[in-house]
């Protein structure tokens, strides 16, 4: 079994790599229950997709969002807001 930090450093180190890793493939690369990798992505910060059911992860330091707080990359949107729903508010709410 792996300690806390050493599965936080693998883990940011899978999606550094990729950039944006899908839930399923994190949880093989660090042998854990999902509910820990969970926990842990949440300690790194990390978002998640706003598309795709929200079965991608990618960590705060990577994107490049849009002046609508909105990267893709290959297809796949993350929003600096979090969820599609809180992103439409947001914006909604900075329109004039």
């Amino acid at each position: 079994m792996r300690g806390n930090s050493d599965r936080l450093e693998l883990t940011k180190k899978n999606i550094h790599g990729e950039k944006v890793i899908r839930f399923d493939e994190a949880l093989k690369g660090v042998e854990c229950s999902a509910v820990t990798l969970r926990r842990d992505l949440k300690t790194l910060q990390a978002l998640t997709s706003y598309t795709h059911r929200g079965q991608f992860v990618t960590l705060p330091s990577i994107p490049h969002f849009d002046e609508f707080g909105i990267w893709f990359y290959k297809k796949i949107g993350f929003s600096k807001y979090g969820t599609s729903l809180d992103t439409i508010i947001e914006l909604v709410e900075k329109s004039k």
